[in-house]
């Protein structure tokens, strides 16, 4: 079963939108499956907390998900698949997917410093792993990246998808860069 993201079970929030599963949706690592946790919903924060620059919420996901949304309900008002083809308004597979973050990653970067290309990668496998990386470097717990990224164990982590995303500015080392709502941090 590839239905992941029910249309029927997608919220919006003010601070953000909650997208769940379909029932009886089977993870591709079936360790992860175990209980609700495969029920688990997909939580992704607005920008709106973070900036009022109105070029900034241009940049936020939450909006993007919103008019993506109600498009394809005009265009496919009975659906079973949140994502669907620009023409044809047929469901799309994971490849459809993966193929839409490669070219949305390719023209984030086209005008990037060379020193933000160095974290840059059109293989959406190596964006999780940098995304994973960057996480567990600044702040935030591994058990919690783990639990994002559905790794069963730390080694897996660890062995597979750990990059070294740290640099120097100027005297310090530093993890980064990091863009959030249009300005970078190191």
């Amino acid at each position: 079963m590839e239905i992941f993201i029910d249309p029927n079970r997608v919220t919006y929030t003010r601070t953000g939108a909650i997208l769940e599963p379909s029932p009886g949706y089977l993870p591709k690592v079936l360790t992860t499956a175990e209980g609700e946790a495969r029920y688990a919903p997909i939580v992704i924060r607005s920008l709106d907390s973070l900036t009022i620059d109105p070029d900034e919420l241009a940049l936020c996901p939450v909006q993007a998900l919103k008019a993506y949304d109600a498009y394809a309900r005009i265009r496919a008002p009975i659906r079973k698949r949140f994502f669907i083809a620009i023409r044809g308004a047929h469901p799309v597979v994971r490849a459809t997917l993966s193929s839409w973050i490669v070219k949305l990653l390719r023209r984030a970067y086209e005008h990037a410093s060379s020193q933000d290309i160095t974290l840059s990668s059109d293989n959406t496998h190596e964006i999780r792993a940098l995304a994973a990386s960057l996480a567990v470097q600044s702040t935030y717990a591994i058990t919690d990246v783990l639990s994002a990224a559905t790794w069963a164990t730390p080694s897996t982590f660890a062995s597979f998808y750990l990059r070294d995303v740290s640099g120097v500015q100027g005297q310090l080392h530093v993890t980064g860069p990091c863009v959030i709502a249009g300005k970078r941090f190191f």
